[in-house]
């Protein structure tokens, strides 16, 4: 399932990912240069981050819970709920 961002006046979409599975939670860094989001990965959810331009992606959690709402994209620490 694609993610996609919107222009802040919604002039275009670009599809950041393309997963089998839902992308969801977006949350931008205040400078707007990563954003973090949880992706089911065929187990459970788990957190990832990347650039805002979709590159760069890796996943900050991995383990056997399913992680929700990330938090401190502010910071290399990103944090989760589960």
């Amino acid at each position: 399932m694609q993610q996609s961002v919107w222009t802040q006046d919604g002039t275009y979409t670009v599809a950041l990912t393309d997963n089998s599975g839902p992308d969801r939670y977006p949350t931008w860094s205040s400078d707007g240069q990563q954003i973090a989001f949880v992706a089911y990965d065929g187990n459970d959810s788990e957190i990832y981050r990347m650039t805002s331009d979709g590159t760069g992606r890796r996943r900050v959690t991995d383990n056997s819970g399913g992680d929700t709402e990330p938090v401190g994209v502010e910071n290399s620490d990103l944090e989760g709920c589960s």
